[in-house]
């Protein structure tokens, strides 16, 4: 569910590229814009905050949660930083003050789909590429205004800017519901340079990536 959330603003996140790719230019935009804070509300089953931070035109994006889960009669914490920068993922659990770092599995596929394309177009194309579908339905969030994609099958709706930004979610799958509420958008700030990188004194550990998971499952192969 943590992920449902911010399912579409995942996608644009993926392509936080800070290298070249098979020979294409590091200065490929992989979002329409060179900076930006999102900040959001939770409700539901998922009750708390969450901050989504970009710079670089997409080429480095930090996700920042602090919530509770309540689910089968428990409530269980959550408050971690995800950094994003090219192939790199380093998650930061802030709780058990952890940092582990590995490798995105999607990031060549996507960098090779993505070939150049207008950021807003790709956007558009991955919503439909995973059941999303836009409507006529528009709703005014955080004094912005933005459409609705639907996803039945996900059981999801998000609103989105049309310069890639989710102002609002909700999910509804498997009993669960959660609402995710865009309270406040900055298009010119994307955070101080301490929230892209690991805290002092903590070291980030390597975690297996997806090759060396397939060669555990080979017996080593």
């Amino acid at each position: 569910m943590a992920h449902h959330a911010n399912l579409i603003t995942m996608g644009l996140a993926v392509l936080a590229l800070a290298h070249s790719v098979n020979g294409r230019s590091a200065e490929q935009r992989w979002h329409p814009l060179e900076n930006y804070m999102v900040e959001y509300a939770m409700s539901g089953s998922q009750s708390g905050t969450a901050i989504w931070r970009s710079r670089n035109w997409g080429r480095e994006q930090v996700q920042e949660n602090d919530y509770v889960m309540k689910m089968a009669g428990m409530s269980i914490p959550t408050k971690n930083r995800i950094i994003n920068k090219g192939r790199e993922i380093i998650t930061i659990d802030l709780i058990q003050n952890t940092a582990t770092q590995t490798e995105n599995p999607m990031f060549d596929s996507i960098a090779a789909k993505m070939n150049d394309k207008d950021p807003v177009e790709f956007g558009k194309e991955m919503m439909r590429a995973i059941g999303h579908q836009q409507t006529d339905e528009k709703k005014s969030v955080a004094g912005e205004s933005c459409v609705i994609w639907r996803n039945t099958q996900l059981g999801q709706e998000v609103c989105m800017t049309e310069d890639g930004l989710t102002l609002w979610s909700s999910t509804n799958m498997m009993g669960m519901a959660m609402t995710q509420i865009a309270t406040r958008v900055d298009r010119e700030d994307s955070g101080p340079d301490s929230a892209y990188q690991v805290p002092a004194g903590m070291t980030a550990t390597q975690a297996p990536n997806m090759d060396d998971i397939r060669k555990m499952m080979r017996g080593g192969k």
